[in-house]
């Protein structure tokens, strides 16, 4: 019987794929040099941290400067594209029924929140949406996601079997497949779960029923 559920945030409760993805083209204009290596940094490394993705283009980009100067100009690309995305994923849409199926899982399954969003700016965007109540634990960047899968299990002292991940991507799938957790994936335009052996969701609308129906009663 699973008895905690753990939620990825981005893609899965707010509709905010697309805005983190378009940030990346207000740092580094697509008709430019700066755009053509972030979209292949991006095609290869789609769901790494913006440290990484935005660090990767700025050395490409800068081959040959001083590292301190390279440096300066990642910790100014990442403070601007925090910039850009933190008021806009605080307002965009959730993905249709997560409100919904936030209220109901809480009062039946302990909550966790996983994302590669930097930790202090999840809990502003989280408060903003008040949404925090509803999770024990939130971890963010730089904490892993699989080391925060693996202290949820220890402090809770919970088994894999007991656990439901939530993800649209294949990190999570991954995170989830380590430890021998249950997973369920969010589809969307970002992602290519369809070609996993996963049970699939498009909305969170169709959650609570799929985990009274697969999960509460052995099947």
């Amino acid at each position: 019987m699973i008895k905690i559920v753990v939620f990825d945030f981005d893609g899965v409760l707010v509709d905010s794929n697309k805005i983190k993805y378009d940030a990346f083209f207000k740092l580094f204009p697509e008709n430019s040099k700066a755009g053509s290596i972030a979209k292949k940094v991006l095609k290869n490394h789609r769901e790494d941290s913006r440290f990484f993705i935005i660090r990767k283009v700025v050395e490409e980009l800068n081959t040959g400067i001083g590292s301190k100067n390279i440096s300066s100009l990642i910790d100014y690309y990442i403070n601007e594209y925090g910039n850009i995305v933190e008021s806009c994923v605080a307002t965009v849409s959730e993905i249709p029924g997560a409100g919904n199926c936030l209220s109901e899982l809480y009062l039946s399954y302990g909550l966790y929140l996983i994302s590669s969003t930097p930790f202090d700016s999840l809990m502003r965007i989280i408060k903003t949406r008040s949404m925090e109540s509803y999770f024990k634990r939130i971890y963010g960047f730089p904490m892993t996601k699989i080391n925060s899968l693996a202290e949820i299990l220890k402090k809770d002292n919970i088994v894999p079997e007991e656990v439901l991940v939530i993800g649209d991507g294949l990190v999570d799938l991954e995170m989830a497949k380590y430890f021998g957790c249950n997973f369920v994936g969010v589809k969307n335009e970002f992602n290519s779960l369809e070609q996993q052996a996963v049970t699939l969701i498009s909305t969170l609308q169709e959650l609570s029923p799929l985990i009274r129906s697969t999960y509460e009663y052995g099947k």
